[in-house]
């Protein structure tokens, strides 16, 4: 019987890591405010009021009455429903039992969002290997043979014409541990033992490689067995040339193309590794920010739609990333039963998906980043789309292409549409105070909430300067304190930023005339589209009321000097966008170009 402090025993409780400590704290800190607002706030409060007695009718089996003031769907309803039949124990008509409907799924909230960014970062090393394997193709000269390592299948990729993919079957360690990785590794805790060895196995592995080629044999195997004294590993690793003529040909530089495909699976799966060791508390990290959105989570308290509306849709978009898109458009059927808005984030979701696939297969689709494209931009892109279509040869891409990415998503579009003609309108009830207009300036207030709250997101993806690459890099080594590099960081993200933004506003002539088109564009839908709802000043329990009236309201000036506001909030997202896209969208056009030159 092994004692409690044994292996056997340990193996039973859970790692306890920053981002489970993270996940419990932010659980035990929800479930106390929870507690808490329930004791002071025992009654239905403001929206509840309709919400709250209509979860109530299903809940006793009263599925026929519809509150005639209610605007969105019983999707919120039928997930407490749920939990009542699931949780007989509980009263599901209780108001702390329904308000508990929206605090479970704000606690599954960051692990949704978590898992969303490792999606986004294993397409991003699946089109990297993409590259990879299109470099060494090319390289290898006409019908040259690429041994795929153990994980790598023959089948394509997110509508990419590449035909080597990667599984994730398990991967035996590395053969080599690039310099960035070694970075990694020491912050992701491996011991300094496991990255010793496996640089002299790599450095064993080099040699024999060189030795091989040297004698100008065709076929190189070097097979180095080593086994370090902390690593336990054996790894083989074979080269196959396709002739002996490239066999005689000096080596390339050593950065220029990698040895073969083992050494890119095992690279990457060291990548993987290193990843899942110390990112998974950041990924978690990174989600409990989200879901700590001031106006998110306060709503998590309350028995409203806006959490659930939110859950579903993210879940609809990981999904979607993981290429299940029935399930994503049965999820975002579930999404709209929250919310029937929640239409415009659907279509952009498949509209996206579309678009990233578009341009793997079409690299002469013009989509430029974000932060680089301009008014001129919007032209040549709809060119290049028309060119496309023109062409008869892409009748059959196109069409594959379009069924899979559309496909799943039309009986729930076509279903939206329905429901608009048979209801007169997008909203449920209440009709008469929810008539659909033309509100330009709700896409500006979207904008400055989302710089307002985002800019911590929009200066760390801000590239670092070289002289503060290297003074961080000095700090690193004297072990100089966390904030005084955090605050150094800071200061030059800011610096940044600010540069970027007056370059891409300012900095040449059609930047100029492109700022005072837009600023132009926003002063007239300042002008002729703000809209004044009446539920907007009712109530004084929501932050808007206070927003609106002391602020827009106090001056009809302020609506447009708030113009330039707009506008620079504008392009620190699209310089956010761009940052974003660089990695994606260079690496699979990138790919796909490689492609086409192999075919020919």
């Amino acid at each position: 019987m092994s004692s409690p402090s044994s292996p056997s025993s340990l193996l039973l409780l859970p790692r306890l890591d920053a981002g489970n400590v993270l996940a419990v704290a932010f659980a035990l800190g929800s479930a106390l405010v929870a507690d808490t607002i329930n004791r002071h706030v025992p009654l239905p409060y403001i929206d509840e009021i309709f919400h709250a007695p209509q979860a109530t009718r299903f809940c006793v089996g009263d599925y026929g009455s519809y509150d005639a003031k209610l605007t969105t769907p019983p999707g919120l309803y039928l997930v407490s429903l749920a939990f009542g039949r699931i949780l007989p124990l509980f009263d599901c008509t209780d108001l702390r039992f329904l308000r508990a409907t929206n605090l479970v799924l704000l606690v599954c909230l960051p692990h949704l969002l978590a898992a969303i960014v490792e999606s986004y970062e294993d397409q991003r090393e699946k089109r990297a290997i993409q590259l990879d394997t299109h470099r060494l193709q090319r390289q290898g000269g006409p019908g040259a043979a690429v041994e795929l390592p153990p994980g790598y299948s023959e089948r394509p990729i997110d509508g990419a014409r590449s035909t080597v993919a990667m599984t994730d079957a398990p991967a035996d360690p590395p053969p080599s541990l690039p310099r960035s990785i070694h970075a990694r590794s020491k912050r992701a805790g491996i011991s300094r033992e496991t990255v010793r060895a496996i640089q002299e196995q790599a450095k064993r592995q080099a040699a024999a490689r060189a030795a091989a080629h040297g004698d100008g044999e065709g076929e190189v195997p070097a097979s180095v067995e080593a086994a370090g004294p902390t690593t336990g590993v054996t790894t083989t690793s074979t080269v196959t040339n396709p002739s002996p003529a490239h066999a005689s040909s000096p080596p390339r530089p050593r950065d220029s193309v990698p040895g073969s495909l083992q050494s890119i699976y095992s690279s990457s799966a060291v990548q993987r590794k290193l990843r899942r060791q110390r990112g998974d508390a950041w990924r978690t990290s990174l989600g409990h920010t989200v879901a700590l959105l001031p106006p998110l989570w306060f709503f998590g308290f309350l028995y409203y739609t806006d959490v659930g509306s939110v859950f579903f849709i993210l879940a609809t978009l990981l999904c979607v990333q993981r290429q299940r898109r029935w399930a994503a458009a049965t999820l975002g059927a579930v999404s709209l039963l929250f919310r029937q808005t929640n239409v415009v984030w659907l279509v952009y979701i498949v509209a996206s998906s579309l678009l990233s696939d578009l341009s793997r297969a079409f690299p002469a689709l013009h989509d430029p980043l974000a932060s680089q494209a301009g008014l001129a931009d919007l032209g040549r892109s709809v060119a290049s789309v028309v060119g496309i279509l023109g062409d008869r040869r892409n009748g059959g891409r196109l069409a594959s292409l379009l069924l899979r990415n559309v496909a799943p998503f039309v009986p729930v579009l076509a279903g939206v549409a329905w429901f608009v003609r048979w209801n007169g309108s997008i909203v449920l009830g209440d009709q008469s105070n929810h008539q659909a207009g033309v509100h330009v300036p709700q896409l500006l207030y979207f904008l400055l909430f989302a710089t307002v709250f985002g800019w911590p997101a929009i200066l760390a993806a801000q590239p670092l300067s070289s002289s503060s690459r290297r003074r961080q890099e000095g700090e690193e080594e004297r072990k100089a304190p966390g904030l005084t590099n955090a605050l150094s960081s800071l200061v030059d993200s800011v610096a940044v930023l600010t540069r970027r933004t007056v370059r891409h506003m300012l900095g040449s002539a059609s930047a100029v005339a492109t700022t005072g088109v837009l600023c132009w564009a926003i002063k007239e839908a300042v002008g002729r589209y703000t809209i004044e709802h009446p539920f907007l000043l009712a109530d004084n329990r929501h932050y808007t009321f206070y927003l609106w009236r002391k602020v827009w309201r106090r001056h009809e000036a302020v609506r447009f000097a708030l113009v330039p506001v707009y506008l620079v909030c504008a392009r620190m997202c699209t310089l956010l966008l761009g940052i974003k896209q660089v990695k994606q969208q260079r690496s699979s056009t990138n790919s796909a170009s490689y492609s086409q030159r192999a075919s020919h």
